[in-house]
Formats: C-alpha cells, structure tokens, sequence
C-alpha cells in the first residue's frame, strides 16, 4: 500500500485492514488481484481463536457499515459465495466440510450481532488472537 493514503485508524476500529481498504477506495484507487504476490499470515490454530477473530471481523464490517452506508463486504454476496461453494465441491466429503463450514459461519455472524446489542466491541476492546500474532517465517511450511 502507498505511503500517506490513510494517515490514522480511528480509535475503536474493530477491522484495521477493512478500514485501510475501504478508506483508499473511498479516495478513489483500486484494489486488484496480483497473481504473483506472495502473502504470509497466520490463521487461529484453535476453535477458540477462529470464533474470536470471526466474531470480531463481522463486528468490524458492521461498524463499517454504520459509519459509511455504501460499504459492502463480497463475502456477504449470497450469490457469488454460492458460486465459489460449487466450484470448489468435488466429492461428497468436500459437500459435508463445505455445509458445516457455511452453518458455522452463519452460526458466528448471528453471534456477533448478539455482541453488538451485549456490547461486547464497547470502545473498541476486543479478544486478542494469541495463535495469529508471531511471526511468519518464509521457510515454514504453509
């Protein structure tokens, strides 16, 4: 990302990289797919921490939404995540992963909207992901 583009993070941001996305497109550049790019980054390595974080992301595009009523999240686009769900299904067993994969999202969103009305994010205090935050070495196998 170019230098200056976004000089601060509100404070209370529940979603820093959405905000820095949606705060450039909102100057008018583009976001695109760089197919040689290489990207290292840590996911949560336990159930726990992939509740926490999900719970948390949706927090943040919710945020979002309120303070920029044309935000919109891709992910959220039933048609075009039914699209990649059939692409990428190949056998029975991917079928099974792939309807749990998606209750279990749905399950999290639900929750994090109870975490809204709990106000759980309350001035932007949220669950530190401990398995996402040491360092990723390129040598290690991903």
């Amino acid at each position: 990302m170019r230098s200056g583009l976004v000089n601060s993070i509100p404070p209370g941001t529940l979603n820093d990289d959405v905000y820095l996305e949606f705060a450039c497109l909102r100057q008018g550049y583009q976001k695109g797919y760089c197919p040689l790019a290489e990207v290292f980054i840590r996911i949560p390595e336990n159930i726990n921490d992939y509740v926490n974080q999900r719970r948390r992301i949706y927090a943040g595009h919710r945020q979002l939404r309120r303070l920029f009523p044309e935000y919109s999240v891709s992910t959220t686009r039933t048609g075009l995540v039914a699209l990649m769900v059939v692409r990428q299904v190949k056998s029975p067993r991917d079928f099974v992963f792939t309807l749990l994969m998606l209750m279990l999202d749905l399950s999290l969103r639900l929750l994090s909207e109870l975490d809204d009305i709990s106000e759980r994010y309350k001035e932007g205090r949220w669950i530190t992901i401990h398995t996402t935050k040491f360092p990723v070495s390129e040598t290690e196998d991903m």
